[in-house]
């Protein structure tokens, strides 16, 4: 194996596990902050019109986590976002390193998987519009999330919210948009 073979696969192997962590990490912040929020709603609800002190210190205590934890959360996108434009960087000496099959293989892709796809398939593709990182453990998954795809994602979206995205944003946006009765054809 070349040396650029070995790099480009130690290269795919990094991102993926920092890309993993982040993506664990936000998952779990997540869910802290949306258990978080549930129990400040109910204890609003449960002390309206009623000021108690006590209630009212748990319920600034549960505001600032959720801060703390929103801002822990944002570390975390961007740590992906940063990755996933790292993975877009260096795609094409990727691409140009690797063969498909090793891409596959550096990306755990399910042999059957690999059946049909482009031989010049790019590695950002393979994560991002393909998804098929991890392939073989998500079989069953209606989902397709894995975290080289949250880091693309995360970079698309970082992009869409800058100026020079702003065209693909509003493009995006209007093929989002739901149909109308003028829409259709007649």
């Amino acid at each position: 194996m070349t040396d650029e073979k070995k790099m480009a696969f130690l290269l795919i192997a990094r991102v993926r596990r920092g890309c993993r962590i982040a993506a664990q990490q936000c998952a779990r912040l997540t869910g802290s902050q949306r258990s978080a929020r549930r129990r400040a709603n109910r204890l609003r609800a449960a002390n309206e019109g009623n000021e108690q002190l006590a209630d009212l210190l748990l319920l600034r205590s549960l505001e600032d986590g959720i801060r703390v934890l929103d801002q822990y959360i944002n570390s975390a996108r961007s740590f992906l976002a940063t990755s996933g434009q790292m993975l877009r960087v260096a795609a094409p000496f990727i691409d140009r390193t690797l063969t498909l099959d090793e891409k596959c293989d550096a990306l755990d892709v399910n042999p059957v998987d690999r059946v049909g796809l482009p031989p010049d398939v790019g590695i950002v593709n393979l994560a991002f519009a393909y998804a098929l990182e991890n392939s073989a453990m998500r079989r069953r998954q209606d989902r397709k999330q894995t975290p080289l795809f949250d880091a693309v994602f995360e970079a698309l979206a970082e992009f869409c919210d800058s100026p020079a995205g702003a065209p693909l944003a509003a493009e995006i946006a209007e093929f989002a948009r739901p149909a109308t009765a003028a829409d259709t054809i007649h």
